[in-house]
């Protein structure tokens, strides 16, 4: 998981607070999606009501 850590509390901190990294070699599209899924901005999230 992208923010995995053993420790909840550091977990949730990088969550709400970490950019997203993703390990290489992943697809374009893939790598897309992903971001767009975990976007912090809760309005510029894939998924939002806009986006309906």
């Amino acid at each position: 998981p992208p923010f995995y850590s053993r420790d909840v509390s550091e977990m949730y901190d990088a969550i709400l607070h970490k950019p997203l990294h993703l390990p290489p070699g992943k697809s374009e599209a893939s790598c897309h999606l992903l971001y767009g899924l975990l976007q912090k901005d809760q309005h510029r999230r894939l998924g939002a009501i806009a986006d309906f």
